[in-house]
Parts: C-alpha cells; sequence; structure tokens
C-alpha cells in the first residue's frame, strides 16, 4: 500500500487512512503521519531522519521528505525543510495542506500509479502565496517583539521613572437608549541617552469600545472615541534636546505637539484638541493615526516656533500597507503644519498654517474618501487662538479662550470654524463652559459643552460633561461620564 524512491521521500498513502484523516482534527492527522513509517524501516527513521526527522535545532533535517511534523503538531505554520531549498511556510489547516500538496482523487491514482488506492502527493507552492504569507508573519512579528520589547523593560524603567501611562474610561449617553463605553490606554516609554541631551521616546495606543457613535455629529463629541485596536504606534522616535530646542525624527502625530493649552485640554469634543479645518479635511497623523514625522522647536524669551513635516496620510495598524511608517508623497502628499506662540503670566496667544499638497474628495454625507481619489491641489488652513485669564487669587483663577480657524477650499470638508469658552480652576476643580461652530460642507454644526473635573487623588480624577449638539441630521443631547487614571 505505499511506494518509496531511493531518496525516501514518500509519492502514496493508504487512501483508506487518509480518507479518514480528513475528517479528523489536525493532531490526528499529526499522529496518523508521524506513527506511520509509510515503508521505511525504524532503523532507517532513526539514522536518516527520513520523511519526519528534525535538527539539532528543532527544525525539519535537511533532506528529509516533503512532510514535517512539527508544523502539522503545532498548527503555527512551521517551515518545512528541504536540501538546497529555502524554508516556506505553509497553511496549517488541513484544507490548506490538502490544497498545497496536491491530493489526487483515489480513482486518478490507479491510473498514475497501477495500484489502486494510492495517493501520489506533490509540493505545489505559489510564489505569491508564499511572499502575502511572509508578508503577514513579518509584521506579525514585529508586533510582537515591540510588545514584548516594552513589557520587559516596564518594571524596570517604572522604578527608574522613564515609563509611565494613562488610563481613561468614558461612559455615553445620548439621553434616551442608546449607551457605548469608550477606553483608552496609552503606555509611553523615555530613554535618555547621550548624557541626557537625547531620549529614546516611545508610546503606545490600546482603544476598546462596546459600540459605534450613538448620535450623528460630524465635529465628534468624545476626543478618545476610535475604533477599536491594541498596541497602536503613537510615539516611536529619538529627540535631542538643546537648551532652547528640540529636534525629534520618527514616528509622532499633530495632538503631541500642537493645540495643547490650558483650557482646551480641560473639554471633551475632538475639535478642543485639534480644528476640523484641519482634521476633517485631511486624513493625517491624528489621534488615532501616526505618521513619520520630522519635527523641531526653537524657544526664546517667551516666543516659540514649531513646525513638523508629516507623510500626507496617517496609519495605525501593523500590515504591510497600513502602519505608520509608510512614506508614500505620490499618493498620500506632504503634510507641513508651521505654529508661533508667546506665552507669560498673563496669557497665551498663538497663530499657525498647515499645508497639504493634496485635496482629498468629500461624497455627499461628508466622508472623506482615499487617498487614491484625491486631487492634486495645495490647500491651506490657518488659526489663531488667544486664552486670557480674568481673575487669580491664590490657587484659584478664571480664564476665557476665543479660537478662530479657515480653510482655503470650500471644498474641502470644513472651511471654517470659531469656539469661545470660559473655565474656573482651582486645586481639585475644573469647570469650563464652551461654545463651537463649525461650517462643514454638507451643512453647519453648532455645539455647547458644559463639563466639571475633579481630582480625587494625585493619580485619580473624574469628568462629568454634557453637550448639546444640532445639525442638520436633528438635536442631540449627550451625557458623559469620565474616569482617568495616571501612573
Amino acid at each position: 500500500m505505499w511506494k518509496s524512491r531511493k531518496n525516501k521521500r514518500v509519492t502514496a498513502f493508504d487512501a483508506e487512512r487518509v480518507l479518514k484523516a480528513a475528517h479528523a482534527p489536525l493532531h490526528s492527522v499529526y499522529e496518523l503521519l508521524h506513527t506511520s513509517t509509510l515503508g521505511l524501516t525504524d532503523k532507517e527513521v532513526e539514522k536518516q531522519h527520513t520523511v519526519f526527522g528534525k535538527n539539532e535545532r528543532g527544525g525539519c533535517k535537511a533532506g528529509s521528505g516533503v512532510l514535517a511534523s512539527r508544523w502539522l503538531s503545532a498548527g503555527k505554520g512551521n517551515p518545512i525543510c528541504r536540501k538546497g531549498k529555502k524554508k516556506s511556510t505553509f497553511a496549517t489547516d488541513f484544507t490548506g495542506w490538502q490544497r498545497i500538496i496536491g491530493m489526487l482523487p483515489a480513482r486518478d491514482c490507479a491510473n498514475e500509479t497501477g495500484a489502486e488506492g494510492l495517493w501520489p502527493i506533490s509540493i505545489k507552492v505559489q510564489t505569491s502565496s508564499i511572499k502575502r504569507t511572509h508578508s503577514r508573519q513579518t509584521m506579525k512579528m514585529t508586533r510582537r517583539i515591540t510588545i514584548l520589547l516594552l513589557a520587559c523593560l516596564c518594571p524596570l524603567l517604572a522604578r527608574a521613572q522613564w515609563f509611565s501611562g494613562e488610563y481613561t474610561s468614558e461612559w455615553q449617553w445620548d439621553m434616551q437608549k442608546e449607551t457605548n463605553w469608550v477606553n483608552l490606554l496609552r503606555l509611553n516609554l523615555s530613554v535618555p541617552v547621550w548624557k541626557g541631551k537625547g531620549s529614546l521616546e516611545a508610546a503606545t495606543l490600546h482603544v476598546a469600545r462596546t459600540g459605534e457613535s450613538i448620535i450623528e455629529d460630524w465635529q465628534g463629541f468624545s476626543n478618545i472615541f476610535a475604533d477599536n485596536q491594541v498596541a497602536s504606534i503613537a510615539v516611536l522616535g529619538y529627540m535631542h534636546e538643546w537648551q532652547n530646542a528640540h529636534l525629534f525624527a520618527g514616528v509622532r502625530n499633530v495632538n503631541e505637539d500642537f493645540f495643547v493649552t490650558d483650557i482646551t485640554s480641560l473639554f471633551t469634543n475632538s475639535s478642543c484638541g485639534i480644528f476640523p479645518t484641519i482634521a476633517s479635511s485631511y486624513p493625517i497623523a491624528n489621534y488615532p493615526l501616526s505618521g513619520l514625522t520630522l519635527y523641531f522647536d526653537v524657544e526664546k524669551d517667551g516666543w516659540t516656533f514649531k513646525n513638523s513635516l508629516y507623510n500626507g496620510a496617517g496609519y495605525n495598524g501593523w500590515k504591510r500597507q497600513n502602519n505608520p511608517f509608510l512614506v508614500k508623497p505620490k499618493r498620500d502628499g506632504v503634510f507641513n503644519m508651521s505654529q508661533l506662540e508667546y506665552e507669560h503670566a498673563w496669557g497665551h496667544y498663538l497663530a499657525g498654517l498647515s499645508i497639504h499638497s493634496r485635496q482629498f474628495a468629500i461624497d455627499e454625507e461628508g466622508n472623506m474618501l482615499p487617498p487614491q481619489e484625491a486631487r492634486r491641489k495645495t490647500t491651506c488652513a490657518w488659526w489663531l487662538y488667544g486664552e486670557q485669564p480674568l481673575w487669580k487669587s491664590d490657587q484659584r483663577s478664571i480664564a476665557c479662550m476665543a479660537q478662530y480657524s479657515e480653510n482655503t477650499s470650500k471644498r474641502n470638508a470644513c472651511y471654517r470654524y470659531a469656539e469661545l469658552g470660559a473655565a474656573y480652576r482651582d486645586s481639585l476643580n475644573e469647570c469650563g463652559l464652551s461654545g463651537q461652530y463649525a461650517r462643514f460642507l454638507q451643512g453647519t454644526e453648532y455645539t455647547v459643552e458644559a463639563t466639571w473635573r475633579r481630582q480625587v487623588n494625585r493619580i485619580l480624577a473624574v469628568q462629568p460633561s454634557i453637550q448639546y449638539v444640532n445639525n442638520k441630521n436633528g438635536n442631540f443631547v449627550v451625557l458623559s461620564a469620565r474616569l482617568r487614571c495616571n501612573f
């Protein structure tokens, strides 16, 4: 019932046993193949390690035949080694295994081998399939290595105060029947090098939510809402520091350096983190996306100038065509952002300009189309921001803020935005009220937010918030409760 060649490669199987194995679990298939000598004596198997031999490194012995027991037993795609050949990764489910080795029906076997019930086996692996599988496993391996390194370094770096984290949990309710629960975990790592003149920086984002957005707003009432993801890279690169300047090269997003002020950081609406004239008009490296960045800033006498150069689109995946290390200026374009700030004890003011070498198409509902459909047209967005304290006494203060932004093209998703707000602050409490106006391609949206943040202790804070949103989809009221923990 079997047939072998001089090089001990098996060319046929017992048809009845293979038919039984076709409907058996993978480990049963392994046991069937591993326990059968397939025409070889025990001495030959032991001496030559043929058919299912292993070498000292745990792999298959060179020249061992067309099958290897490890990839069948482990079910994880371990390679099959053949003498003089490179390792190739194979599908591990039984259906994929049948497809690869090309089992022929039993009735055809009689014609080809002259013995009924013999099943010829031949390896047929397409090069393109191997490359795709290798690419997927490469990205998975990169992801695993990154997570493993961070996990191994966390205990040591935490004691050295180089490691920190922020956990934010937010419950949302539309005051009717829709609810949602969003969780964001950010892990930060900073390793000083060059005697403190530079540092290796890394940060990952982990997002988990129970459902989709509970209202039909355009700006985004929650600045932590995002798709579920694990270990997305927010920052990964090198920062060098001089006395009055910084230079960063690596993966980064705009939220790390721009639009961060005392009052805007209090509110939970997305437009308080970045203007919709930018965030809604371009698929840039904005939370939760990141991209390769060259950033620098210079400070002198209260003035600060910042500039960042990005790839035209941001990414947050671990796949070959979706990862933050991609640089595709021909397809995505190039995005540059500059900002000039002035800050002193009685105010904080800034002005900025962003330039993108592409104009991204928008459908009737205001959704951005893929970068492949973008036009080769340069558009800009500019903004002004002012934050002014009105009253101070000991640790208590009241301040107001105003901001305005426009996009030079009315064919972009959002081309005008304005906001007014005020906030009270003491040692344990922060309260704020703001009103927003945003002119989108599909209509106008108005938003009012009232929020209160209470610092429970050194690491824990709670923040209830209520927002009213009006656009052509209707009127919405959203109540949210946020818990934040810093460690």
